[in-house]
């Protein structure tokens, strides 16, 4: 009776240890399977503000480019009425005068033609400014 009570024993912490053998690997794989499925989801999560951020500072850019050539705009022309509203408007109404014998001096003349270049090349300079490099800087710094 002994051997057989040993035995039973024995069977049963046999049992026991495969059973937690068993139970420890079940729980490893779900533990790894629930850590990389956070770690995707954090990734997904992470990619999306980083799109949804992106977005955003396109738009503002946008904007703000926008808004800055408007202000230009505001600040060349004044309150010029629609016929004289642009350099090129008042260059040639200066010409006309000129033309006609007018003494309107050669130094206004001058002058428009060099504010107009100056707004040439700063239109020029923002029209060259890409997004792509916008977003090379952003990204720079973002990940610098």
């Amino acid at each position: 009776m002994s051997d057989n009570l040993k035995n039973i024993l024995n069977g049963f912490a046999q049992f026991v240890g495969e059973k937690d053998k068993e139970l420890k690997a079940s729980l490893t794989l779900n533990i790894e399977t629930a850590k990389n499925g956070a770690v995707e989801s954090a990734a997904t999560a992470a990619d999306a503000k980083i799109a949804t951020a992106k977005s955003d500072l396109k738009q503002e850019i946008q904007t703000a480019y926008e808004a800055a050539i408007a202000a230009l705009k505001t600040e060349l022309v004044g309150g010029a009425s629609e016929e004289l509203d642009t350099f090129k408007e008042l260059a040639d109404e200066l010409a006309k005068l000129k033309a006609d014998g007018s003494d309107a001096p050669a130094a206004v003349l001058a002058k428009v033609t060099e504010i107009k270049q100056t707004a040439d090349a700063v239109k020029a300079e923002l029209e060259a400014v890409t997004l792509q490099e916008l977003k090379d800087k952003f990204a720079a710094a973002f990940n610098g």
